[in-house]
Parts: structure tokens; C-alpha cells; sequence
């Protein structure tokens, strides 16, 4: 089974405020279930959400030329 973790828990995993949790499950940027009232994130849409935040460039923001061998032939 999935750990299950608690707004406050998510919050401190990621090193942020319990708001900034919040308004990511509100956004619906963050999977949350609601369970007794309170919020529950499990541990693999916490990872699943930072993934989708990492720091992937959107776009290449360099080329590769290919080398010219000998008579302009590509290697």
C-alpha cells in the first residue's frame, strides 16, 4: 500500500508552506484525496507531481553541428 501523507507532511517534504500545497491540489496540479475531512497526498503523486515540475528546458537551447570529414562527407 501507498504512504499517505498529510498536508503538513507534503508540505514539509517539499520544503514549502502547507498553502503552496494547497493551492497545488486546488490548481489540480497535486492528486489529493479527501478523508475524513482532511487532505491526503500519497507518496507517488507527491514524486509524480515533482516530476512534472522539474526543470526540463521547454525547448533545445543549443544545436549540434555534425563534423565534415574529408571531401565535406558527414561522419
Amino acid at each position: 500500500m501507498n504512504q499517505l501523507l498529510t498536508i503538513n507532511e507534503a508540505a514539509a517534504t517539499l520544503r514549502v508552506g502547507h498553502q503552496a500545497v494547497r493551492a497545488a491540489i486546488k490548481k489540480g496540479d497535486l492528486i489529493a484525496a479527501l478523508i475524513g475531512g482532511d487532505w491526503r497526498i500519497s507518496v507517488e503523486h507527491l514524486n509524480e507531481y515533482l516530476a512534472g515540475r522539474s526543470n526540463k528546458p521547454k525547448r533545445a537551447i543549443y544545436s549540434v553541428r555534425p563534423t565534415l570529414g574529408k571531401a565535406g562527407s558527414i561522419y
